[in-house]
């Protein structure tokens, strides 16, 4: 029998994989050394590149200090749909997690005006608009 190729479900696995392992302050090195695989190996796994097994699956959990049930019902619940939307989650934790994002977000929280934060995101939105437009397009 053929083995099937990686696909869009397998590309949210890593998905949730990799930004549960950011948020636990794990490096992928570490928890590559850990399961006894190789770097690229994870980074595959991450990227949906290659299919993670259940066994491999759970000892990620493990070793990020996860909850098995907590991943897997992630991904019980994946549609199309919400594979998107965790993409675009994931990148907004990459931010976050960067300094500028910590910034960004210790800034606004000081905001005590709620109606001033959402003038702000309004602003940001507009700029953020006004930024796609002005791009130059690659030829």
């Amino acid at each position: 029998m053929a083995r099937r190729r990686a696909g869009e479900i397998d590309a949210f696995i890593g998905s949730c994989i990799r930004s549960l392992r950011k948020r636990a302050g794990v490096g992928q090195a570490a928890l590559a050394r850990h399961l006894h695989l190789r770097a690229q190996q994870l980074q595959k796994y991450e990227a949906g590149a290659d299919r993670v097994t259940v066994q491999v699956l759970l000892e990620i959990a493990a070793a990020i200090g996860v909850a098995p049930g907590l991943l897997i019902q992630e991904i019980q619940t994946a549609t199309p749909l919400s594979v998107s939307k965790l993409e675009s989650e994931s990148a907004i934790l990459d931010f976050v997690m960067t300094v500028e994002g910590r910034d960004l977000v210790a800034a606004f929280m000081r905001i005590g005006n709620p109606q001033m934060r959402r003038q702000l995101i309004g602003l940001i939105g507009t700029i953020a608009g006004e930024a796609e437009i002005a791009k130059p397009k690659s030829s």
